[in-house]
């Protein structure tokens, strides 16, 4: 499998497997390899998703009942230049963040309306 993995995966992988999961991923990873070969690099992030999930819960039966919970992760965003000028925004928002992060774009899209005074 080596080399055989493109730039957008290898990002997904890293986007995806937290430290969390790390363990999980080194004991299964030429079976998730195997599944992320023939897709881009959406489709492949969408499954490492899918994967992550189930591992997660995993990790959480096999947590002892007096371990404290894992952290919750900060709060990350993520800006890529694609082709064309265009770009690709990818986060993953706490509660607090994506609420203002919502309010932020709603705002940002409402059209300003000139007062009197300010004409």
């Amino acid at each position: 499998m080596e080399g055989e993995l493109r730039s957008g995966q290898v990002a997904a992988i890293v986007a995806n497997v937290t430290e969390e999961l790390l363990s999980l991923y080194v004991q299964r990873e030429r079976a998730v390899l195997l599944a992320l070969r023939d897709l881009d690099q959406p489709d492949s992030t969408t499954c490492l998703r899918r994967w992550a999930a189930p591992a997660r819960a995993e990790l959480e039966r096999l947590r002892p009942d007096d371990a404290p919970e894992p952290e919750a992760p900060p709060s990350a965003v993520h800006l890529s230049p694609v082709l064309d000028g265009r770009g690709r925004l990818d986060g993953d928002l706490d509660s607090e963040t994506y609420d203002l992060l919502r309010t932020a774009l709603r705002l940002a899209e409402t059209r300003d309306v000139e007062s009197p005074g300010n004409a």
